[in-house]
């Protein structure tokens, strides 16, 4: 049986399939960096007068401009109900008859995609370009950098996001639902003012480390290939030791549903990840600071990948935006990731299929189990609530 219920409770049974999905996980990764930076840079394509850039560009660089595009994003992810997932949170405000069905599931992913990369890009050139002055942050670069990095970890705690966007599962917390299309109005915009902090808090921890990496000479060096390899390999192998390399590839794997599933590692079949936690669920220091290695090692990978991708192959063709945008959705596609890069279910399923009929397909060996577990979830759903 192939249940999918949270991300990252994932059994890997034989080493073959394991080396086969770090294989696909590290496609999957550089696939989607890749479709971020030919996005973002259609975004900020500026045409061209006489071989000068001009104010007059394909999409105006202001602060109004990034605020239209913020704000537009927003609506259009919640619009196409990916929303919820730039937190973590499942989506699922949309009726299921609408959400699964497959016409729909396409023009949701299109515009899901578009909503996604306004949504991020205008907020980071927000705070970059408008929120400092260009003076003082050449001047207190390191201050700066600091209480972003600061101030978005807290905002993470504060939204309750944070080991998600280590991509690391601390087993034995209560499940987070968020709201269904049954909710209340009061809850989905609790819910919205959650996502939102979360948002802004990655947003701080992106641009504090790629400041702080990149326009930091003084400090980090100049620019160079061979720095930037051994960044992204140093992020790499940080995120393969915490177990975070593959929950970062957003694949969607087969969960072994016993009960020893969840000492099972992402990064070598049959570890014992168990001491992470006590037996009462209870987090140690050790899970915490295996968390945050995770977190710098992402931030550390993603922005050497990010770099050289943006600034050292053809740098300044824009035709290369649309070669990335292509390979990297072919790449996407090709491991079944496209869809949950942008907050979505892998595949729709027949719109007329209802919880009830998945059920009854079910062995019955297993429909005692997965009652239990809708049960459970309701519970602490109603008690979420409360």
């Amino acid at each position: 049986m192939c249940v999918r219920l949270r991300r990252h409770q994932w059994a890997l049974p034989s080493e073959q399939e394991h080396l086969t999905t770090l294989f696909k996980a590290t496609v999957a990764i550089h696939a989607s960096i890749m479709l971020w930076v030919g996005s973002w840079g259609l975004i900020a394509l500026e045409k061209k007068r006489d071989g000068a850039s001009t104010d007059d560009a394909l999409f105006r660089t202001s602060l109004t401009t990034y605020v239209v595009y913020s704000v537009l994003g927003t609506l259009l992810c919640i619009a196409t109900d990916t929303f919820y997932g730039n937190a973590g949170l499942e989506a699922g405000y949309l009726h299921p008859r609408y959400s699964k069905n497959r016409i729909l599931y396409a023009v949701r992913l299109g515009l899901a995609w578009v909503g996604t990369m306004l949504m991020w890009s205008g907020l980071y050139n927000v705070i970059d370009l408008d929120v400092f002055p260009a003076d003082f942050r050449a001047e207190y670069r390191s201050e700066i950098d600091g209480t972003l990095f600061v101030t978005g970890i807290a905002l993470l705690w504060v939204s309750d996001s944070f080991y998600w966007v280590c991509y690391l599962d601390p087993f034995g917390l209560p499940y987070v639902f968020s709201p269904t299309y049954t909710s209340g109005l009061q809850e989905h915009l609790t819910t919205v003012v959650r996502v939102l902090v979360s948002v802004i808090g990655q947003t701080f921890l992106s641009l504090a480390f790629y400041d702080f990496l990149e326009n930091n000479p003084d400090v980090m060096g100049e620019t160079t290939v061979y720095r930037e390899l051994f960044y992204g390999l140093l992020g790499a192998l940080l995120l393969v030791w915490t177990d975070a390399w593959i929950p970062l590839s957003w694949m969607d794997l087969e969960e072994d549903s016993s009960p020893d599933s969840e000492g099972v590692s992402m990064s070598s079949p049959g570890k014992d990840t168990s001491s992470s936690t006590s037996a009462g669920g209870t987090y140690t220091v050790l899970f915490d600071l295996r968390c945050f290695i995770a977190l710098v090692g992402q931030l550390i990978h993603n922005t050497a990948v990010w770099t050289v991708l943006d600034m050292r192959i053809f740098p300044g063709q824009p035709i290369r935006h649309g070669i990335y945008i292509a390979i990297g959705a072919a790449g996407l596609l090709a491991t079944g990731t496209l869809g949950t890069n942008f907050g979505m279910a892998v595949a729709p399923v027949d719109p007329g299929e209802t919880e009830a009929d998945i059920l009854r397909d079910e062995d019955a060996e297993d429909a005692p189990l997965l009652r239990a577990i809708e049960e459970e979830e309701l519970a602490q759903r109603r008690h979420y609530i409360q």
